[in-house]
């Protein structure tokens, strides 16, 4: 019988969660807490590039907040190269694409 009342309330509070949760969202009080605006996705990680050097070799370009960070993903993992601010990396662009013309 005991255990028949455990459940009960386990289910009770995540119900009573659950109707929070709902509640904050429609009220719009849940935005600082879910990273998520008006209709809008907040993205902290966005994939600038993507180049594949060999099948299951790979270097990608990252924007992380106000920074730039170049990954290399092997199959054993992965390993930062260079990480550097957005402001900079902008800077560096702008030098090489001069340099081309």
């Amino acid at each position: 019988m005991e255990i028949w009342v455990r459940l009960f309330l386990a289910a009770l509070v995540v119900a009573l969660l659950a109707g929070l949760v709902g509640l904050l969202r429609r009220t719009g009080l849940a935005a600082g807490l879910t990273c998520a605006g008006k209709n809008r996705e907040v993205r902290w990680l966005t994939p600038l590039g993507r180049l594949a050097l060999t099948p299951h070799h790979s270097v990608h370009a990252l924007r992380a907040g106000e920074r730039i960070l170049i990954v290399a993903t092997y199959p054993g993992g992965c390993a930062l190269l260079e990480s550097q601010p957005a402001i900079e990396a902008n800077r560096r662009a702008g030098e090489a694409s001069s340099c081309a013309a």
